[in-house]
């Protein structure tokens, strides 16, 4: 069921022959992905990362917020993503940049801050999470 805080996050991205654009798929939502020597028809996978980081922390100050009943009128973020070894190849860090409009004294702000910095994205990123690749022909679920 849609929203169960039980159900395990999935999703699945098909890319058919000739190109790199990709449908992502989650649930009932679609996005594309590509690349820039595709035919640039959706944000990179690297992109997506960012993006999906980016609205993970907003969403996290916002319902907080929310809760407090602090006067919040815009939370936005953007991320940059680093790399050490030049423009290919996984990101060395992320910088994100949070803007807060609205009525908050500095211990509020410096708390959204924090609490924005725990989002489950961040936190995933963040804390060394075990990625496996498996023919799906021959997985096994654990």
């Amino acid at each position: 069921m849609a929203g169960d805080t039980h159900e395990e996050p999935r999703a699945s991205a098909d890319t058919p022959v000739g190109g790199f654009t990709t449908t992502v798929t989650s649930r009932t939502h679609h996005i594309t992905a590509d690349e820039p020597e595709g035919t640039d028809a959706g944000m990179t996978p690297i992109e997506m990362l960012l993006g999906s980081l980016c609205a993970c922390t907003t969403i996290t100050a916002r319902m907080y917020a929310e809760r407090k009943g602090w006067d919040v009128r815009t939370i936005r973020a953007s991320a940059v993503g680093k790399r050490d070894r030049g423009d290919v190849g996984p990101l060395d860090a992320i910088d994100v940049l949070l803007t807060i409009e609205g009525d908050l004294d500095e211990a509020q702000r410096e708390r959204l801050v924090d609490i924005a910095g725990r989002c489950p994205v961040h936190r995933t990123l963040a804390g060394g999470t075990t990625v496996r690749v498996t023919d799906a022909d021959r997985f096994e679920n654990d």
